[in-house]
């Protein structure tokens, strides 16, 4: 496992203006290492040059609530409490999954999960760093 540290961003900016979320995001912005472009590089090695992945689009990051979620109004007052706080993130190198055209590396972290359930999220969640997302037109993997 390899730790590094986040900084939680409450409603990042989108650098792709055709789609603005009206809804809250919370994201952990990561190191801007180009890890994601370390991982991208080992794919088009081992699928050939037709693999290739838009970037995140928040640059690298793990998101800590989707656009999609709805926090519940009671939660409201606790959005932002830790905007621009270091957040610590593990993360294993070497498993890079591929779950429908996301390509991500699996984290751990309790306080993610601390956060969601003080927001009052429950359900499925997998905090991930998104390496990237295939291109519609591509096959899959």
């Amino acid at each position: 496992m390899i730790q590094t540290v986040g900084k939680l961003i409450y409603d990042p900016y989108r650098k792709d203006l055709r789609k603005t979320h009206k809804a809250r995001t919370l994201i952990a912005e990561l190191p801007r290492d180009q890890l994601d472009l370390y991982y991208q590089w080992f794919l088009t090695k081992k699928y050939g040059t037709w693999m290739t992945l838009q970037r995140p689009m928040y640059g690298l990051h793990v998101t800590i609530v989707k656009g999609d979620e709805k926090v519940p109004q009671d939660r409201l007052h606790l959005w932002k409490k830790y905007q621009g706080q270091p957040i610590e993130l593990m993360y294993d190198p070497t498993k890079l999954q591929c779950n429908w055209k996301f390509w991500s590396l699996e984290v751990k972290s309790d306080k993610i999960l601390e956060i969601r359930e003080e927001l009052g999220l429950k359900g499925l969640y997998r905090p991930h760093i998104t390496i990237g997302r295939a291109y519609d037109w591509m096959p899959n993997a």
